[in-house]
């Protein structure tokens, strides 16, 4: 039997007002996006890190990105939701607004014939941790709808760290 996922999408102007309350936003970027800007009060659990260790593997993997000009290649952070839930205490039911750079949305149909949209759209970090994260038994997740390119574009506070 299949259960059904729920994860909601939340506007920026949500996200101001969730601050104010007990709502536990996390940043999924990996941690020198996070650094370099971020949402204030955000905590930073990357869903992707670094590729890690010098296994030949791992070595060809790089060497793969950096082919294509990807000089910081990731790869998927295995303790991602361990992370999530000390970042939240411990309680799955913890309400959470995760955040990356781009939009993710579930709602609508996937474009017809437009691989580059919909990577756009509808593959985001955000809602690859969201997926992670709901089961592995957390039941209050959102993501930022619009990403933090657009949080920042339209020039809501933003901070970094020193």
């Amino acid at each position: 039997m299949q259960t059904e996922i729920q994860v909601e999408g939340v506007s920026a102007h949500e996200v101001k007002f969730a601050l104010e309350r007990e709502v536990t936003l996390v940043d999924v970027r990996v941690p020198s996006e996070f650094a370099k800007a971020h949402i204030p009060g955000a905590k930073n659990v990357p869903v992707y890190q670094s590729i890690r260790g010098w296994t030949p593997w791992k070595i060809l993997r790089r060497t793969g990105f950096a082919l294509f000009g990807v000089f910081n290649a990731t790869e998927p952070n295995v303790n991602f939701t361990a992370e999530l839930a000390s970042a939240v205490g411990g309680d799955p039911a913890t309400q959470v607004i995760l955040v990356c750079n781009s939009k993710g949305d579930m709602s609508r149909p996937p474009p017809p014939n437009n691989a580059e949209l919909w990577h756009e759209v509808y593959q985001s970090r955000s809602l690859i941790a969201a997926y992670l994260a709901t089961v592995d038994g957390f039941t209050n997740i959102s993501v930022l709808r619009t990403g933090f390119k657009a949080w920042q574009r339209d020039g809501r506070p933003v901070a970094k760290l020193s």
